[in-house]
């Protein structure tokens, strides 16, 4: 799916488009393209591992790949709550502090950058913070679920906010109108820059995030 989505991105096509069986929009060009776009990602050195794994196991792999290839890593950790709980972790919070504390070491021992997504808490979502366009809309640090493991250990930390999905029609305290479209990417933690709210907009259908103008 992934593939998919990134032909979508390439190609202006729907994903619907894509695989809608007998589909009579895609032309020999078409296809072409998705060839090529095809063979230059099966040259990309990316490995995917879809199951779920202890920290101790995300600690082996990390290790696996530098011994294996000696490049630079870039890891991305799909969600946090897909780690599997070990002996040593009690509950979930635990669980994310012993995570961090483990990529806090991986920076140092490998060249390597940590890409994590997390989720929000339900408070966010409270008739208090979205009656009414205001600053009380803008995510903050104590709505990221674990945010004090997550939050200490991490050199950026940006939070993807669709007001749309709480049905909101007007953001923050300019009361920007917003559309089904439009994204906030709240930069809560920038070690070695700026704090900032980048406003970007989506072309859902074609898998691309654009910054707004």
């Amino acid at each position: 799916m992934l593939i998919i989505r990134k032909l979508s991105a390439k190609t202006n096509l729907t994903i619907k488009d894509i695989l809608s069986v007998g589909n009579t929009m895609l032309s020999d060009v078409d296809i072409d393209d998705f060839k090529r776009e095809i063979d230059a990602i099966n040259k990309h050195p990316i490995y995917f591992y879809e199951s779920p794994s202890t920290i101790k196991g995300i600690a082996e792999i990390i290790d696996y790949n530098w011994k294996l290839h000696k490049k630079k890593i870039v890891l991305f950790l799909d969600h946090t709550i897909l780690v599997r709980k070990s002996s040593t972790d009690s509950n979930t919070i635990d669980l994310l502090y012993n995570l961090m504390d483990m990529f806090n070491h991986a920076k140092k021992n490998y060249p390597i950058i940590i890409v994590i997504s997390s989720q929000l808490n339900r408070e966010i979502e409270s008739t208090e913070r979205i009656q009414r366009p205001s600053s009380l809309n803008y995510p903050k640090k104590s709505d990221i679920f674990g945010s004090e493991s997550l939050f200490q250990m991490s050199d950026i930390v940006i939070v993807n906010h669709r007001p749309s999905q709480l049905n909101m029609k007007f953001y923050g305290e300019d009361r920007t109108p917003v559309t089904e479209r439009d994204l906030f990417w709240h930069i809560l933690k920038n070690r070695n820059g700026e704090l900032a709210i980048l406003r970007m907009i989506a072309e859902f259908k074609h898998m691309k995030i654009e910054e707004y103008v």
